[in-house]
């Protein structure tokens, strides 16, 4: 696709937009994500952050797209988010082409957020050259996408592949905010950690009690000795171990890409992950590739950028 083309990835805490060209990402910014909005003011921040970057590179007339990853099931030939689980409430059953089209005089591309970073992943990062890729992004939430047969997986609701952060590995455990019981994000992700860290009868005498409750300072305090720190990353680990073992069975990847913001940690995570992987997955052909994102937290922008192309 010649010309430009601005992509957004709109998560729960941060959006990230980028400004591609003839395929190629020339800029890209983060800020504050508007998910408690509503409808009108959602719509302004985004815009004005389209605006921006056309802006910047005085685009005009070479304007080929835009492109909007969301963190919600969405129907991607309404370009309409149909389910969201406490972000973007307001964006629901709105369809998201008709404004783009109304505002800029462009297509449009709208899909899953996790969904947009594992096809980034499979054509420009760890997952190119596979054509069955399994992905667990690890931050605020759990998202997981497939590509199956080199083909991305949606199904017929626009949910398949999708809901791997809610699969129960502890039928006994946590409620989500889902409403499912012991699922992967409730055991461990970064919503629930303070909850989690600060209920245990280690808490009082652990450095956690001084520290944010995100997993940067978790595992830091585990390499430190700290007993809570160092029990919490186990669980976490086996959790998230537990989730990609299921997700392998599921799916019958060639390889999963692990990203999100804990795998800044990735030394503290892949090694424990693969052994895990290896000991239990059943996988009689062979073992699955587990790698870290390569592209990060721009997987998402490349992967709306290739989507747009395929769909002008």
């Amino acid at each position: 696709m010649n010309g430009f083309s601005v992509v957004l990835d709109v998560g729960g805490t941060e959006v990230k937009s980028g400004l591609f060209y003839n395929g190629k990402l020339l800029h890209g910014e983060t800020f504050k994500a508007p998910s408690q909005k509503g409808l009108e003011a959602t719509l302004t921040a985004l815009a004005a952050e389209i605006d921006r970057l056309l802006a910047i590179y005085a685009v005009h007339g070479e304007l080929r797209g835009i492109a909007l990853a969301m963190p919600a099931l969405v129907d991607v030939k309404k370009s309409m988010v149909v389910s969201t689980n406490e972000k973007y409430t307001s964006l629901k059953g709105y369809r998201l082409d008709t404004w783009i089209r109304d505002t800029w005089k462009v297509p449009s591309f709208v899909d899953n957020d996790t969904r947009m970073a594992v096809v980034g992943e499979w054509q420009f990062g760890a997952g190119k050259g596979f054509d069955d890729v399994v992905m667990m992004t690890l931050g605020t939430g759990v998202g997981t996408a497939v590509v199956t047969d080199g083909r991305i997986l949606r199904g017929k609701h626009y949910q398949a592949g999708c809901l791997g952060g809610h699969v129960t590995v502890d039928m006994y455990g946590d409620k989500c905010n889902c409403g499912n019981i012991g699922c992967v994000e409730a055991m461990a992700g970064s919503w629930n950690l303070k909850e989690k860290i600060s209920r245990h009868a280690a808490y009082c005498a652990s450095k956690l009690r001084k520290s944010p409750p995100d997993f940067y300072s978790l595992f830091r305090a585990a390499r430190e000795g700290d007993v809570l720190a160092i029990e919490v990353r186990d669980h976490c680990l086996e959790v998230w171990a537990s989730g990609i073992i299921n997700l392998i069975h599921a799916y019958d990847p060639e390889v999963v890409i692990m990203g999100g913001g804990v795998m800044n940690s990735k030394e503290d995570v892949l090694p424990i992950v693969i052994q895990k992987v290896q000991e239990r997955a059943w996988t009689p052909w062979g073992e699955v590739k587990v790698l870290a994102s390569e592209l990060k937290e721009k997987a998402a922008l490349y992967g709306l950028n290739y989507c747009l192309q395929q769909t002008i």
